[in-house]
């Protein structure tokens, strides 16, 4: 691209030509005219020279279009040692290898070749989509320059439409730069779960430092893309050699930036999923990494992460994209919407969609084990015939099981706290949700219930709600009224009078379990 550069480069020769033509067409120069102006006729250029001289700067202007047509439409050469001269024969000498046993000439090794539908000549191999937009970020700038430049200077030249020319090569040069762009973006958006290192955010604890990295990769981009987009920076004077994009080219663009989001949540996904011994075994098994000593969970700091532990990386990832829903993607959005000049509504749509589809799915993975060892404990508790009070005795106490499902969620609670303390109000409440559907699953069960059974049963309900009052939602709170019904329905009128007879005991019992409890949850 020296070529370019307008002081040093072609261009720049091009356009001192031009100038000092220009000086000796207008009668502008300022050599010697000798005595009595002798000189001067020969400073005059004739019709025909004029026009040569035109037709010169109209070929050269011509050439270096052509140039850049080539270097950004054409496939890279197969083979690059055809563009270097054969290599001079080295004199034969004493101590020179005979051309058998070392030729004069090695052939050098073809061009690498991406990977892809496509190749292109101006984009390396294996680049990453932050080097491609600041680099050729820089190389449409000096293009957009060159092209502002040419379009200024020889316009009106020639029989053909210089300007018309240069603006077709500028806009084809930015199709072909957005699109390898593009390709690479989406490359690096699918491979941004390897920014995922287990560690704390600086300002935020309850998620690690992936987030961050992955809005100021997007920003950048977004950022690098806009200028190659509009070229904004090229502006030189009333040439209007720059095209505008067209509405089609800006919906690739932003259906770009729309894959690069969903594949980049899909990595998140990935990190969150795949087990830590699996993926360490695979790595030393092709001798990829050294011995290390591993961290056991006892020895981990304050600030430190068991990546080891599934529960820990899906809460970890949870929390993530509860951020990312909440605040990073909105301002991604944002500032798309502000560098194109556009409203992202269907696309925002899909990005919410897609953000609450990987959530729940998430977030489902992660409650699955957690619900079936809650109903495993309940139904076994309900169902189990030690459940029913003695013949004549009164319950006193809530049973053991009630006392299992709910350490089972004070571990739970202990676990997000330290990990991610923005989900302990969104897990509790849903495994509060799924105890009181499995409590109303389980007394559908027993059918009838005596007197002893029916304050057995609304005790170890009443327990739970009262214990786990903070986590209450609509869902928890309905279930629960209707395991309530579901026992008036079993019950018969001496029960139920017998109920509201015992009713001030029973407050009495509660109130004393749960000062007990109290410490404890």
């Amino acid at each position: 691209m020296a070529m370019l550069d307008s002081p040093n480069g072609v261009l720049g020769e091009l356009l001192g030509f031009w100038k000092v033509s220009q000086s000796f067409i207008d009668g502008d120069n300022l050599l010697p005219v000798g005595i009595d102006d002798q000189s001067r006729k020969h400073h005059r250029l004739s019709d025909e020279d004029v026009q040569f001289f035109r037709n010169c700067a109209v070929e050269l202007v011509g050439q270096i279009r052509n140039c850049m047509v080539t270097f950004f439409q054409e496939p890279p050469v197969e083979d690059i040692s055809a563009l270097y001269s054969p290599l001079p024969n080295t004199p034969v000498s004493a101590t020179t290898p005979k051309d058998s046993e070392f030729p004069s000439q090695s052939p050098l090794p073809p061009v690498p070749r991406m990977k892809g539908e496509e190749v292109y000549a101006f984009f390396p191999p294996g680049a990453n989509s932050l080097g491609a937009v600041h680099y050729l970020g820089k190389v449409m700038i000096l293009l957009g320059k060159a092209a502002a430049s040419m379009a200024e200077v020889f316009s009106g030249l020639g029989k053909g439409n210089i300007q018309d020319d240069l603006r077709s090569m500028l806009s084809a040069a930015r199709e072909r730069t957005v699109k390898a762009v593009s390709v690479a973006w989406l490359a690096d958006a699918q491979n941004c779960k390897v920014m995922e290192d287990w560690t704390r955010g600086i300002d935020n604890r309850g998620v690690t430092k992936m987030p961050g990295y992955f809005s100021a990769f997007e920003k950048e981009i977004i950022l690098g893309m806009q200028s190659i987009v509009y070229l904004d920076k090229v502006r030189n004077g009333e040439t209007a050699v720059i095209p505008p994009p067209s509405a089609k080219f800006l919906t690739t663009v932003r259906g770009q930036f729309v894959r690069t989001l969903y594949k980049a949540l899909q990595g998140m996904v990935e990190n969150a999923q795949r087990p830590f011994e699996e993926e360490e075994e695979e790595l030393d098994k092709n001798g990829l990494t050294s011995p290390t000593v591993t961290t056991r969970p006892t020895n981990l700091t304050a600030h430190s992460i068991d990546s080891r532990d599934k529960d820990t990386r899906m809460l970890l990832t949870l929390s993530n994209l509860q951020l990312l829903r909440s605040e990073i993607v909105p301002e991604l959005i944002n500032q798309f919407e502000i560098a194109f000049s556009c409203t992202l509504t269907d696309e925002s749509k899909t990005i919410r969609d897609a953000l609450g589809q990987i959530d729940t799915q998430l977030f489902d993975e992660y409650a699955k084990p957690l619900v079936k060892t809650i109903a495993t404990t309940v139904r076994n508790g309900v169902l189990s015939p030690a459940w029913s009070p003695l013949p004549g005795k009164l319950a006193t106490d809530v049973k053991p099981y009630i006392y299992d499902a709910l350490l089972s969620m004070v571990d739970v609670h202990a676990q997000v706290t330290i990990t991610a303390p923005s989900l302990v109000q969104q897990v509790l409440s849903y495994l509060l949700e799924q105890l009181s559907r499995e409590l109303l699953e389980s007394f559908k069960q027993r059918k009838t219930y005596n007197l002893g059974e029916l304050l057995q049963a609304t005790l170890d309900v009443e327990f739970v709600n009262q214990t786990l009052s903070q986590f209450n939602t609509p869902k928890s709170s309905e279930w629960q009224q209707m395991v309530y019904v579901e026992l008036d329905r079993g019950s018969d009128g001496d029960a139920r009078q017998g109920l509201q007879r015992e009713l001030g005991e029973m407050k009495r019992i509660l109130g004393s379990l749960r000062r007990y409890s109290r410490a404890e949850l």
